[in-house]
């Protein structure tokens, strides 16, 4: 993902399963540090859209937290990701991770930072990507 967009890719173009390289990259089998990276890369310089849903009603959230990334679903959550979303299958990041992940109590600390931040989730400063005051 890193490399197309690189090269001029566009963080806003759609497949053809309307899943866009933030999505895209949930699937990566990267390191989480790797891939924690690329996802603030794709927000802060790329304005990738945090809440994009993909053909199926997912979100790039809710895939970070099928596929196990807490470190991924923490970025996300504080770019201002919708928690309470919901896809195609009714499924919720939160069901999602008490289906699917091995390691739920690490997602529960990270929504719990989420919700302890209240409004100022999602305001970046542009310098440096930290939540503003």
């Amino acid at each position: 993902v890193q490399l197309l967009l690189s090269h001029g890719a566009d963080a806003g173009a759609e497949d053809d399963e309307g899943e866009t390289p933030l999505i895209v990259a949930m699937r990566c089998e990267s390191s989480e540090a790797e891939l924690t990276s690329t996802v603030n890369h794709l927000l802060a310089t790329q304005k990738a859209d945090v809440d994009h849903k993909n053909g199926y009603g997912r979100t790039a959230l809710m895939l970070a937290c099928y596929y196990g990334h807490h470190e991924v679903a923490k970025a996300l959550l504080l770019a201002g990701a919708d928690l309470d979303a919901v896809d195609e299958g009714g499924e919720t990041a939160r069901s999602l991770v008490t289906r699917f992940s091995g390691e739920p109590e690490q997602f529960e600390r990270v929504f719990e930072v989420r919700e302890s931040l209240g409004k100022r989730v999602g305001t970046l400063s542009s310098r440096n990507g930290c939540p503003m005051e």
